[in-house]
């Protein structure tokens, strides 16, 4: 009997990091692309030139064929929306937005995050408490006033981050564990069944083995009790072959 026991982290983390940049990149290589990660693995791709989104890992691509993906590719691509206006501003620079939320199974705390930064220095963070940006140079005052006053952005990434991005979490982290397991157990299964064809081969020499010993037990038993008749016909066998012609 086989005992199988899977331990799997619950604890989750869903990030994601659009990358924009400057004119100056070479022809050929994607201006914008984004990279998703669960719990710091990556689970899909994204830029301007394919304009589709990717999943990277095998779980994933079974979640891409289904009901769920059309969804999920929606929401994301109205997320990456929000951003579209600040990487038009700022075309001359290399930004980066990363956003997600993490969320524990046991606390049930989740929090969701936003952060812009330029050329590898901070610019802007979303306070998800008092539901504004902050600035964190004086370049960025201007973007930040404007963005406040769009309380319908507001209003929405709120939302997105307090409960539409924990709630993909966790759907990510159950399909994950779901496809995890289904896949340990037909390891498990798969060996069993090795395991069975080599016994049933085993099993099978040692049945020729036992019919060939019996066969030649009752061969000796034979020859045994029939010794003494066979010896007169051997030597008059013998006698035959050595008796000159004529």
């Amino acid at each position: 009997m086989n005992f199988i026991f899977f331990i799997y982290i619950t604890f989750g983390s869903f990030r994601t990091t659009y990358t924009r940049l400057n004119e100056d990149t070479a022809e050929g290589i994607p201006k914008i692309y984004s990279v998703s990660t669960l719990d710091g693995r990556q689970i899909d791709y994204y830029d301007n030139e394919t304009e589709k989104l990717m999943p990277r890992q095998y779980w994933m691509e079974k979640f891409a064929s289904g009901d769920k993906w059309n969804n999920y590719t929606e929401i994301r691509e109205r997320v990456r929306q929000t951003s579209k206006q600040f990487s038009q501003l700022h075309s001359d620079y290399m930004y980066e937005r990363v956003h997600g939320c993490v969320w524990d199974d046991e606390t049930e705390d989740s929090h969701g995050f936003e952060e812009y930064s330029c050329d590898g220095k901070e610019f802007i963070s979303l306070d998800l408490k008092e539901n504004r940006y902050t600035p964190h140079v004086p370049q960025a005052e201007p973007t930040v006033l404007e963005w406040n006053n769009d309380r319908k952005r507001l209003d929405f990434l709120k939302r997105y981050y307090q409960h539409e991005c924990t709630d993909w979490l966790k759907e990510l982290l159950k399909f994950s564990k779901a496809t995890f397991e289904e896949t340990e157990n037909q390891k498990i299964l798969n060996g069993e069944d090795s395991k069975s064809s080599a016994s049933d081969g085993s099993y099978g020499l040692v049945a020729l083995i036992t019919i060939l010993v019996v066969v030649i037990l009752i061969l000796v038993y034979i020859l045994g009790k029939n010794w003494n008749k066979l010896i007169p016909y051997c030597k008059s066998l013998m006698n035959y072959q050595t008796v000159p012609q004529t």
